[in-house]
């Protein structure tokens, strides 16, 4: 006889209020660890609790791109088997006023609380993910913005505006190698993007003066020795 789970809750005394910071699951307390790694055995039997286990910790540790990944990657796959069915449906009808709310918060932590709860329903929607951007650009949380355009680009690979913003996201993290390819991406949906040379150039220009920074630096003359 299947036993009922018990629903999942995190004390509060496991965390303390302070600015959100990028923070890597080792990072965590211990004992989130534990209840991560439980919910990890539990994904192929039961992969809605694993993505309630990971939400909830998610929101408490906005700033942890390790675990969003995690959950992102299972709502992904699981909506592959499912295909869009009642879910997606659902996401398209509360869809509209979640946005707007999420366009007049002040909060964007709020908004990005919001944003998961929308893609929980319905992971492909493009509106919620771009909601996940915003909000974690508001925040300082640059790769979590870089990761949200990349799962966009995923549901939607043409889609030039989503991959400009990509690219221009790149070249603030100094990943001018990421900006370079998204340029060339650009140019083999639409050869007449101008857009796209100016990408480029631009994630050139920062690749060279990240190099004329590290070849003055004592690092780079010791290694030369």
């Amino acid at each position: 006889m299947c036993q009922k789970r018990i629903p999942f809750e995190i004390s509060q005394d496991y965390f303390t209020p302070t600015m959100i910071q990028e923070v890597e699951i080792a990072q965590l307390d211990p004992r989130i660890i534990k209840q991560l790694e439980a919910a990890d055995k539990a994904a192929i039997s039961d992969a809605a609790y694993t993505m309630e286990i990971y939400a909830s910790i998610l929101k408490q540790y906005p700033g942890c791109l390790e675990l969003r990944k995690k959950l992102r990657n299972l709502q992904l796959k699981e909506t592959g088997k499912a295909g869009k069915g009642i879910a997606g449906m659902f996401g398209k009808v509360t869809i509209a006023p979640f946005l707007k709310k999420g366009k007049e918060d002040s909060n964007p932590q709020a908004t990005l609380e919001k944003a998961e709860l929308l893609i929980s329903k319905s992971p492909s929607n493009t509106a919620a993910h771009q909601m996940v951007a915003d909000a974690a650009r508001a925040l300082g949380l640059l790769t979590t913005t870089a990761f949200a355009l990349e799962t966009i680009k995923k549901i939607q690979p043409k889609d030039l505006n989503n991959i400009k913003d990509l690219a221009n996201v790149y070249i603030e993290l100094g990943e001018t190698e990421s900006a370079i390819a998204m340029g060339k991406l650009i140019v083999s949906i639409n050869p007449r993007d101008g857009d796209a040379e100016d990408i480029m150039k631009r994630a050139s220009v920062a690749a060279a003066m990240h190099r004329g920074k590290w070849e003055e630096s004592e690092d780079f003359r010791t290694q030369l020795k």
